[in-house]
């Protein structure tokens, strides 16, 4: 800076008291010979922003007092959606169960009244659907209600057990060695069994997997345009043949299937590279899919049946390729985003997107729903990561800290919590409510692909270029690190980890190693099995 700048700098900061333009006959000549009578008093037309002054003149930065006022953030309902009590009424006596017990309706959780985040959201809030619900849709609530009382539970006292893993230090530091089970305390959680799946002769052209929430498909996008679904089971995949005469059909057993052996079925339409897959969750836990969502270099997203295994609509507006496309919890809408720095909400019925959440300063990599469909996150190579209001379109908060492109984001099924990764090698776990950055998980190599919670929001699974699964304690409090980098009660680490070279991390509980295989996806089945797939990557001759 020239030093007449740091002088007008100088006498803005100081109210306009300017010794040295003062007792400078020059400067002072300059101001009266252009009439001004104050003589050494100047005034600068822009005043200069906080941060820059700062910068410049630290001992001269303004008090708090004349600070402008933070602006507190917009509050949101993160709870869980209401039901209507017709609806609810219907499940329960699918159930068999009287009105008046307190069902644990779509695992919902009764939110703590001293916190404002988890107010539920109303009605009229949410994104219309149909006014009237179908026996499908009391059946699917049901069998999820079902699904739930089976569930597995999962905790992360479960590895606490091991004490091979530290010494006893170690043990006492977290406060958990030697504590007895007391009366009336819950069972204790299990460790996640974790099924892996690898695709041979697949190598870098594949670049999408996603499992059906009733674990029977998995749908696998390649590079060379095209899906190939595969039956978990075993079973042939028999598509019903299109050419019959809808008048003719009064029951669904008249309708015919194309005769197959095969558990796998490819299908074609996309003109470009399948970048996303995303199956229909509005048939439940235990039924098959309807519908397929795919997106694609082409610039658009297409539907599939799953009962003819063709596309029905090919959605259009992204104006570059979609890189990721997402179903809302109770399917009908559904969200992409692409390489055009937006993202789109969409209803099956229309071909034209009903929103547009455009802020994003770069390509939008991953979308996800919240579990009460009022709310849409996405995660950008911009670094950063954004929700948005399904209802107005507005951007609600913005979560900060990555230092590189985010790739994959998940959403906890209790509404609570973010967890985002990407090229940086790093976890970011946030809070919905405050936008505050909770803790920072490390431990993976490469590239992080996939994130996936548990149904109880206690653990975190996620997958990686590294061709490990990794295991993820949510609820444990934040490491503190000193000014050496080390961990704060964790000075009497086992030796041989340290011979191995392995670092101690609170929040990591297990690593899983593939065999050559990088892992694209990790998901959690209503039942808490952890479904993970990869290709498989031969290495390269020297």
């Amino acid at each position: 800076m020239s030093e007449r700048g740091l002088d007008l700098l100088l006498a803005w900061a100081m109210g306009g008291k300017n010794t040295k333009t003062a007792n400078d006959p020059k400067r002072t000549g300059l101001k009266k010979e252009r009439g001004d009578e104050r003589g050494t008093k100047l005034h600068l037309p822009i005043p200069l922003p906080s941060d820059l002054l700062s910068g410049l003149l630290p001992d001269l930065t303004p008090s708090a007092k004349h600070q402008p006022p933070v602006r507190s953030l917009e509050p949101v309902k993160l709870g869980p959606a209401p039901l209507e009590p017709k609806f609810k009424r219907e499940v329960l006596r699918e159930l068999e169960e009287p009105y008046e017990v307190d069902s644990s309706l779509s695992a919902e959780v009764a939110p703590p009244p001293d916190q404002l985040s988890w107010v539920s959201p109303q009605p009229g809030e949410l994104p219309p659907y149909p006014a009237t619900f179908k026996i499908v849709d009391v059946a699917r609530e049901a069998e999820a209600i079902r699904q739930a009382r089976k569930r597995i539970r999962l905790s992360a006292e479960a590895f606490e057990k091991d004490e091979s893993r530290v010494n006893e230090r170690v043990f006492a530091a977290y406060g958990v060695m030697g504590r007895k089970k007391t009366k009336g305390e819950k069972e204790e959680g299990k460790k996640p069994s974790v099924c892996m799946f690898t695709i041979h002769d697949a190598g870098e052209t594949l670049t999408s997997v996603k499992f059906s929430r009733d674990a029977t498909l998995m749908a696998t996008g390649f590079s060379e345009s095209y899906i190939r679904l595969w039956n978990l089971k075993g079973e042939p995949l028999r598509p019903i043949k299109s050419d019959f005469d809808p008048s003719t059909i009064t029951h669904p057993k008249q309708l015919k299937k194309v005769p197959s052996t095969s558990p796998t079925l490819k299908l074609l339409s996309h003109s470009g590279p399948v970048y996303s897959l995303a199956f229909d969750p509005s048939s439940g836990p235990s039924s098959p899919p309807r519908f397929l969502l795919s997106s694609s270099q082409d610039a658009s997203v297409r539907l599939w049946s799953m009962h003819t295994y063709t596309p029905l609509v090919a959605y259009k507006g992204h104006r570059e390729p979609v890189w990721d496309v997402d179903w809302g919890p109770r399917g009908v809408y559904f969200v992409s985003g692409g390489r055009d720095r937006t993202a789109r909400l969409w209803n099956t019925e229309r071909v034209v997107s009903l929103r547009i959440f455009s802020g994003h300063l770069s390509d939008v990599d991953t979308v996800r729903f919240h579990p009460n469909s009022l709310y849409v996150v996405t995660g950008s190579s911009d670094r950063t990561c954004r929700m948005w209001d399904v209802e107005r379109g507005d951007c609600v908060r913005l979560f900060t800290g990555h230092s590189g492109p985010v790739s994959c984001i998940a959403v906890s099924p209790d509404g609570k919590w973010l967890a985002s990764a990407g090229e940086d090698k790093e976890i970011k776990l946030y809070d919905l409510g405050t936008s505050r950055v909770l803790k920072t998980m490390t431990g993976h190599t490469s590239r992080i692909n996939s994130l996936a919670f548990s149904a109880e929001s206690s653990l975190l699974v996620s997958g990686s270029h590294d061709e490990t699964v990794r295991v993820w304690d949510v609820k444990a409090p934040a490491e503190e690190r000193g000014e050496d980098g080390r961990v704060k009660g964790f000075d009497d680490v086992d030796m041989e980890m340290l011979r191995r070279g392995e670092k101690r991390n609170r929040d990591l509980l297990a690593t899983l190693y593939t065999k050559q295989t990088p892992v694209l996806e990790t998901a959690f089945t209503e039942r808490n099995l952890c479904l993970a797939a990869g290709p498989m990557v031969l290495p390269q001759a020297a």
